[in-house]
């Protein structure tokens, strides 16, 4: 079934009617262009628990050897050491609410969460809906223009730890869907277009 969507109203209460039907993980295609205008085809799944990634994570982090992890990714093993023990200290505090960190509990706040709704809110002050859900496949279609960012090397070392522990946290992605970045979403045999 196709349904054309023309304004944002109707965007978003014919994602919450396809995306209240889930039951569990779904796959769900989306053709998006992001802000700095990427145009590409992704492939996401809505619905995997974002709390368990954390789990996998952190235990893989816990039960990482620093040197053969040194080596791997070819950073100074008291940096990786030092960046483990900074991720391994985010996922502990940030899984508890009296621990957890001021952007976190921020990010909480600013979002009104669908009842029934996994991998959907709405923030409260643009009322735009995100879908945050974790990033299977990506096709670009038109690639973006994307300023140079300078990291820190702890970033990148932490960067390099995600990439070769395969984190599963690091594939969640936050689609912001306004009507004229939204191309086409497919789920369920429903396709939502935009005019």
């Amino acid at each position: 079934m196709k349904a054309l969507l023309t304004n944002i109203e109707q965007l978003i209460k014919a994602i919450i009617a396809l995306f209240v039907q889930f039951n569990g993980t779904t796959f769900v295609g989306l053709t998006y262009t992001n802000k700095n205008g990427e145009t590409a085809k992704h492939v996401i799944n809505v619905g995997f628990s974002y709390a368990n990634a954390v789990k996998k994570d952190l235990a893989k982090l816990q039960g990482t050897n620093i040197e053969n992890l040194s080596k791997a990714i070819n950073f100074p093993i008291d940096l990786v050491q030092t960046a483990v023990n900074k991720m391994i200290d985010s996922f502990v505090k940030n899984q508890n609410e009296e621990t957890q960190s001021n952007q976190s509990k921020a990010q909480q706040d600013l979002y009104i969460h669908v009842p029934g709704v996994t991998g959907v809110k709405i923030n409260k002050e643009t009322k735009k809906i995100h879908i945050y859900a974790m990033a299977i496949h990506k096709e670009i279609i038109v690639k973006g223009e994307y300023k140079e960012v300078n990291s820190r090397e702890l970033t990148l070392c932490q960067n390099a730890i995600k990439k070769h522990l395969n984190f599963t946290t690091a594939k969640y992605r936050n689609f912001i869907i306004n009507p004229d970045q939204l191309h086409e979403l497919n789920a369920n045999k429903l396709n939502l277009v935009m005019a």
